[in-house]
C-alpha cells in the first residue's frame, strides 16, 4: 500500500507502507492459502489457529485488519468479531457471511 506523506521537507512524498493482516482460522490449509494470496498482495500476514493465540498476536503484531471464522477453536468467532472490533477498534472480515465490519 502506498499512502502520501503530506508534509515532509515542504513538499509532497510518496512512502511505502505495509498494511498487517491477522488470520484466525484452525483449517492450515485454508489458512495457508489465504496468506499466500495476501503475501502475494504485500500485506504482512500472520496466522493463528485459535482466539487465545490472537489475543496474544494483538499486542505484538499490532494487525490492521483480522480475517476470522465464525467457528473457532477456542472461542466463539461472533464473539471474537465483538472484541476485536468494539473493545480494540480493528475491522473483522469474516468469509463466508453477507456482512462484515
Amino acid at each position: 500500500m502506498i499512502l502520501l506523506n503530506w508534509w515532509k521537507a515542504g513538499r509532497y512524498e510518496w512512502e511505502e507502507m505495509t498494511s498487517r493482516v491477522l488470520i484466525i482460522e484452525a483449517e492450515p490449509s485454508l489458512s495457508k492459502e489465504i496468506r499466500a494470496a495476501l503475501s502475494k498482495a504485500s500485506f504482512d500476514v500472520v496466522d493463528v489457529p485459535n482466539f487465545p493465540e490472537a489475543l496474544v498476536e494483538l499486542a505484538q503484531f499490532k494487525p490492521d485488519l483480522v480475517i476470522t471464522d465464525v467457528v473457532l477453536q477456542g472461542g466463539n468467532g461472533m464473539a471474537a468479531c465483538y472484541q476485536l472490533h468494539n473493545i480494540f477498534g480493528i475491522p473483522v472480515v469474516l468469509p463466508g457471511l453477507t456482512g462484515c465490519l
